[in-house]
C-alpha cells in the first residue's frame, strides 16, 4: 500500500505520459496538493459530506463536478456531494444583515447536515458564502488566482479549465483508491 503522497505523484507521472500535455505543473504541487487532498479524503471517509460552491466563473465546473461524483460508471458507492442552487442569488441583497443572515444560514445547514463542510473553487470575491467555507473546518478549497487559508492555488491562465478537469480526475481516482483501502492516508 502506498502512501498518498507517491500514490499521487505516481499517477501524475502516469497522467503525464498519457496526455499529450504534461502535468509538470501539478507534479511540482504535488507536496501541497496530496496534503489537501488527503484531509479532503480523510473527511469524506469518516462520513463527512461536501456542499459543493464555486464562483460565477466556474458554474460550469460546479456541474461538472456534481454530474460526474457519482456516476454511476464509477462502480463505487454514492459520496454525498450537494449543491445549494438557490441560495447565491439571497446574497447581494442582504446588505447589512448579510452577517446575521450567514450565522442563521449556518444554523439551517447545521440541521440539514450531520457533517458537513464546503467543496469551493474560484475566487475570494464571490460572496459572504466564501468566507463561510474558509472558515468551516474541514473545507476543501481550491483558490483561483489567490491564496487563502488552507487552500490550493491554482493559477489563472490559459490552462486553467485543464487543470481544473485534470485535479478532479485526480481527486475522483484517489476517491476510489481510497474507498477501496489502496491508498494510505495517514500523515
Amino acid at each position: 500500500m502506498d502512501h498518498i503522497t507517491d500514490w499521487i505523484l505516481k499517477l501524475i507521472r502516469k497522467e503525464s505520459e498519457i496526455q499529450a500535455r504534461k502535468c509538470g505543473w501539478l507534479e511540482e504541487k504535488s507536496f501541497e496538493w496530496s496534503s489537501v487532498l488527503s484531509n479532503a479524503l480523510r473527511f469524506l471517509l469518516n462520513g463527512g459530506s461536501f456542499i459543493v460552491l464555486s464562483d460565477t466563473s466556474r458554474l460550469w465546473f460546479k456541474q461538472y463536478i456534481l454530474h460526474n461524483i457519482n456516476h454511476p460508471s464509477k462502480n463505487r458507492p454514492f459520496v454525498p456531494f450537494y449543491s445549494l442552487e438557490n441560495i447565491n442569488h439571497l446574497i447581494p441583497q442582504l446588505g447589512s444583515k448579510q452577517i446575521d443572515y450567514l450565522y442563521s444560514f449556518k444554523d439551517i445547514l447545521d440541521l440539514s447536515y450531520k457533517n458537513y463542510a464546503f467543496f469551493y473553487v474560484g475566487k475570494r470575491d464571490f460572496s459572504p458564502l466564501v468566507d463561510l467555507a474558509i472558515e468551516t473546518e474541514n473545507s476543501f478549497l481550491w483558490a483561483i488566482g489567490e491564496s487563502f487559508p488552507n487552500a490550493f492555488r491554482i493559477e489563472e491562465d490559459e490552462m486553467l479549465d485543464f487543470r481544473l478537469i485534470q485535479l478532479f480526475k485526480v481527486f475522483d481516482i484517489a476517491l476510489s483508491a481510497s474507498i477501496l483501502d489502496k491508498i494510505s492516508l495517514e500523515e
